[in-house]
């Protein structure tokens, strides 16, 4: 058998540039498949961190208290929504984080001491936790609007 060896050159040829288009088309999809990766992954991270503030609202409000364990978990969520939000929104989060800090050192201090003593202040700080809430759903529909493609 008698191969022909430049005719068998000048085949290959032909096949490198579809070669090339074959890689060009995989990396373009392997590209396009991780930014909707890392999309959706910041999509979660941003969702963790509203049920997290929202699960701590829910039970500041209805009169559960905090335990030490959600306080801890709220503050990790409040301390990577520095990170993971945009700036405005994450305003709205110092705030509702001020107002929880104040109300657990009240919650905690009237457990302490048995008292009545913080309800006023602790009824207080609720009605503007209350108040605040809306405008966090509102913040957070902005950044956890999600498109697919």
């Amino acid at each position: 058998m008698n191969i022909d060896l430049p005719l068998l050159v000048q085949i290959s040829r032909l096949f490198i540039p579809v070669v090339a288009m074959a890689g060009i088309y995989i990396a373009w999809h392997q590209y396009f498949a991780n930014r909707e990766k890392v999309r959706f992954e910041l999509y979660e991270k941003r969702f963790n961190i509203y049920n997290s503030i929202s699960q701590t609202l829910s039970s500041l409000l209805c009169s559960e208290g905090l335990s030490r364990e959600q306080f801890h978990s709220y503050q990790t969520a409040c301390n990577e929504a520095q990170f993971l939000l945009p700036d405005e929104v994450y305003l709205e989060v110092k705030k509702i984080r001020e107002l929880v800090g104040r109300w657990y050192i009240c919650f905690i201090e009237s457990d302490r001491q048995k008292t009545n003593k913080h309800n006023a202040e602790l009824i207080s700080l609720e009605e503007k936790l209350e108040a605040l809430e809306h405008n966090l759903i509102n913040s957070f529909s902005i950044v956890l609007n999600f498109k697919k493609f």
